[in-house]
Order: C-alpha cells, then structure tokens, then sequence
C-alpha cells in the first residue's frame, strides 16, 4: 500500500491526503450480500465501524501508505457514492502489478506481514486438506498508530 499511494498521480496525492474513512465489518458484509437478518442489534452495534485516514503514516518508518480496503465504504464529507466510488479506484489502483504477491504454499511456510501497509485477502483452498494458521500481534504505536503527522 505504501508503492500504491506513491504510484498515484500528484494531485489524487493531494485529493486524499487528509481524508477520513469509516472502515466497517457490516460495510463490506453488506457489499457481499450477507443478509442482516444473522445479526443481532448487538453485531450491527460492533461492526458499525472506525474512522482511520485513507493515508496513515507508519510510526517507525514514517513511509506513508494507504489504509483502504473491502471494509472502507464512507468519507468523512463526501457523498456516499462519491466516496464508494473514490475508495473503488483507489483500490483497483492499489491492486495492479507490480504491486501483486500471490504466495504458493509448501509444508511449513511462514508468512509475516505488516497490516500498517498492506493489503492482504484470503483465497479458497482445499478443504479436505488440514490447514493450520496462527496469528499474533505486536503492540502497536497506541493512539498515533493511525497518524499523519503529530
């Protein structure tokens, strides 16, 4: 993510920079077609959604990236089918070669990313074949995490 907001041009820079998405669980069940009739007002409460900055600044690094995805669907100040529409473009930008990875498992793979700026999505497997997946999470950089510039 961080290669694709470098990759835009100047003035979509300029455009996004600032801007304010809501990302939401419900948002993109939603998008897929899952009915809300298998939630209770307590789900729908939860998965209402967090505003984070379409451009985040990554705490160690400082490199900035973009922090879109499938559950970002509302812009702070933007019409919703502006914002649905702005967050589509960036999105098929952001997921254009070369800044594509497909990873071809083997028996004891490892894979270890940075959720601050990447994009990542699962894919259909095999189902009769066991899988076995483990995740962590290292503490990040608290309230400013998500930050531009402080």
């Amino acid at each position: 993510m961080r290669a694709a907001r470098d990759a835009l041009p100047d003035d979509l820079r300029e455009r996004i920079d600032g801007l304010v998405a809501t990302h939401s669980d419900l948002y993109s069940q939603r998008r897929i077609g899952r009915g809300e009739e298998m939630w209770t007002a307590e789900d729908k409460q939860s998965m209402a959604g967090v505003e984070h900055p379409i451009v985040s600044r990554h705490p160690i690094t400082g490199r900035r990236a973009l922090c879109i995805g499938r559950h970002a669907g509302a812009i702070r100040g933007m019409k919703d089918d502006e914002a649905e529409a702005l967050l589509a473009d960036l999105l098929d930008f952001a997921c254009r070669p070369p800044r594509l990875f497909a990873h071809e498992w083997a028996v004891g793979d490892v894979v270890v990313w940075d959720d601050r700026c990447l994009l990542h999505r699962g894919h259909a497997w095999d189902l009769t074949e066991p899988r076995v997946m483990k995740h962590t999470r290292i503490a990040g950089d608290g309230e400013n995490e998500w930050a531009l510039d402080e």
